[in-house]
């Protein structure tokens, strides 16, 4: 069995307010509890080189014991839910 990391990377929308972006990593960080995952990190990106074709502000990185696990999680009411919330929010 091989451990399932999952990377996301994304960008906040340029008029997004900073309390708006600590309050949709706070959602993600609320899906922690779910049972599939075995790692939750998420947070601003820090760059020491500038590549201007990537411009992602933020990452999200989960870890599954199963490709199983990975599809519950993803269908799991919670992750819908912030997700939909934070949908609006990035580009």
């Amino acid at each position: 069995m091989s451990i399932i990391e999952h990377v996301v990377l994304f960008k906040v929308k340029d008029d997004v307010a900073p309390s708006e972006a600590d309050t949709m990593v706070r959602r993600i960080n609320s899906l922690a509890s779910l049972e599939q995952l075995l790692h939750l990190t998420v947070g601003p990106l820090l760059r020491i080189r500038c590549f201007p074709s990537l411009n992602f502000t933020h990452f999200f990185h989960t870890r599954f014991n199963s490709k199983d696990d990975l599809r519950a999680y993803v269908a799991h009411p919670s992750h819908v839910a912030v997700v939909k919330a934070n949908t609006p929010l990035v580009d």
